[in-house]
């Protein structure tokens, strides 16, 4: 008998850092199963964690399932999703990761007496029980899993599967997948633009061509009712050759992206109005394409902002922050009576790193966010701070939320730039 050859790493100790997991929403790497009625839905998803209009929630029987809970034009929706192979849904990081790093109370190690158990989706590929818990393995080519043998010489030569572990994940396979299953979803408030599940990036916001909406009923972008808004495409400026922002928003196409990624930008009542977002302490812009997303050891964010006042004593007013889910933001940028702050907590930094830099009044203010080769800096019109700060950002199961964030009071004021990078920008930023 051949044992497994390839096994996911070992659990690492508390104090280290951990294999990056494969986070969802942002790189969704799962398999469509099966989409339930909206009957069975309210089932599901009862309780689930909803984030931006979006949740997560265990599956009642299964370890390696999940259900994503939406909200469509149908009401609430549910989605059944597998984990890849080896790994388990985790519902306190709403994340798949390895087996055994996932507490699962119905995982079958935990009460059959066999050693190991099949994958029922590949000939290669087992389960074995390792201290009450599942973990995936596979036999070596040239062999297949047989119950009750394990890992048995194919000598008939008709297992030529790879093994699940060796490859990512086909969104498009659908082994299992219903022949009827839709791979978008409706986006709240915006029938302009959808999400697509595409292989190897999870969803992205699709636009409609002009004079359609998206038809949550159909799967497709169908004829526009009268009713609603034409969508027109944004005007984009040709990027950069190299680092190209995932983010653009310069506010004169409403908040529609720039950048040429079409990412899409949730606006909950904030007024565009001759290239400037005007935020009235009630209002806030939540981009969900950053919820729960592997930010890395290069980040960085820039802006262009004016108060409508001057701020009390003490009051600090949100500018960007990726907290507010009883959690406070890795990334933060705010604003002071007479300084703005910045603050990012990576994953090697034992708590939050800050910054603060003196700040003028009643004029326009350019702020650079910077993580990157192991610092964190900030700008303010050209005037630099500095602080070494190791890792990477780590992700927050919330979006990048402007003018909003946990322990601040709402922005007031008027925003004409922002721009969000996971690379550092070639060139400098032009000053106001």
């Amino acid at each position: 008998v051949e044992d497994n050859y390839l096994t996911p790493p070992t659990l690492a100790p508390p104090h280290q850092t951990a294999t990056p997991k494969a986070k969802i929403i942002a790189k969704l790497t799962t398999d469509v199963m099966s989409e339930p009625s909206p009957r069975e839905a309210k089932v599901l998803c009862e309780g689930c964690k909803m984030i931006n209009g979006a949740g997560f929630n265990s599956h009642p029987n299964e370890c390696d399932l999940f259900v994503h809970c939406y909200f469509g034009e149908l009401g609430l929706r549910a989605i059944i999703r597998k984990c890849p192979f080896g790994q388990f849904w985790n519902q306190t990081i709403l994340s798949c990761e390895y087996s055994e790093r996932a507490y699962c109370p119905m995982d079958r190690c935990a009460y059959i007496k066999d050693r190991d158990y099949e994958a029922s989706e590949n000939c290669r590929a087992y389960w074995e029980c390792s201290n009450g818990h599942s973990r995936g393995k596979c036999c070596r080519y040239g062999y297949r899993y047989v119950r009750g043998e394990g890992c048995a010489l194919d000598s008939d030569n008709i297992c030529k599967e790879s093994c699940p572990m060796e490859m990512p994940t086909d969104l498009h396979s659908y082994n299992n997948a219903p022949a009827q299953s839709c791979d978008k979803i409706p986006i709240a408030n915006d029938r302009s633009h959808y999400q697509q599940l595409l292989p190897g990036t999870g969803y992205v916001t699709m636009p409609c061509a002009e004079g359609t909406h998206y038809n949550e009923r159909k799967c497709t972008c169908t004829d526009q009712e009268p009713s609603y808004p034409t969508f027109k495409e944004p005007l984009v400026q040709e990027p950069p050759a190299g680092c190209r922002p995932e983010v653009k928003l310069d506010f004169k196409n409403g908040v529609t992206d720039s950048s040429g990624k079409w990412t899409y930008v949730n606006n909950q009542g904030v007024l565009i109005q001759n290239g400037e977002a005007i935020f009235n302490g009630d209002s806030r812009l939540l981009i969900p394409r950053f919820t729960n997303v592997e930010f890395g050891k290069t980040f960085v964010i820039r802006l262009r902002y004016k108060e409508e006042e001057k701020l009390k004593f003490n009051e600090s007013q949100a500018l960007v922050n990726n907290g507010d889910c009883g959690d406070f933001g890795s990334i933060q940028i705010f604003t002071k009576r007479n300084s703005i702050g910045y603050v990012v907590k990576t994953t090697k930094e034992p708590s939050h790193v800050s910054l603060q830099i003196h700040k003028p009044h009643g004029e326009w203010k350019d702020v650079e966010y910077i993580v990157s080769d192991g610092k964190f800096e900030g700008y303010l019109n050209g005037v630099q701070a500095t602080k070494w700060s190791m890792g990477s950002v780590e992700s927050r199961q919330c979006a990048v939320q402007i003018g909003f964030g946990h322990g601040y009071n709402n922005f007031r004021g008027r925003l004409s730039l922002l721009e969000i990078y996971f690379c550092k920008p070639e060139k400098a930023m032009k000053y106001s």
